[in-house]
């Protein structure tokens, strides 16, 4: 299902946010930011900025957001980046994208710094 921003509310939105934030959570993300970015850039109005504490947990995580969105939301992600590797798995999904990190890589590209407003 592609995602349609135009009948989608802004609430609706932000509660899919909040889904997706709670199941990182649930399965031991770390760090947890939501950073709206709408107003800096189209690419997304959110990113979901996390820690994992290894390669292992790095997909797991991926892989929660991916089943949480594709059964309750009947949503695939647009694109992911990192699988392979796991040091930063990148999962678009249009209006959002979930970044998720091993803490070194995170420190290093520091993405809130360069993102929050």
């Amino acid at each position: 299902m592609e995602f349609n921003k135009t009948i989608v509310t802004e609430e609706q939105i932000e509660a899919i946010i909040r889904d997706v934030a709670d199941r990182l959570a649930e399965k031991g993300a770390r760090q947890m930011e939501i950073l709206p970015v709408a107003e800096q850039t189209t690419v997304a109005d959110y990113f979901i900025v996390c820690t994992g504490t290894s390669n292992t947990h790095l997909r797991t995580l991926s892989q929660e957001v991916e089943e949480l969105m594709e059964t309750k939301y009947q949503m695939r992600a647009h694109h992911i980046e990192g699988y392979d590797t796991a040091q930063w798995i990148l999962v678009d999904f249009s209006f959002f994208v979930v970044h998720i990190f091993r803490q070194d890589v995170r420190e290093f590209y520091s993405l809130e710094r360069l993102w929050q407003a």
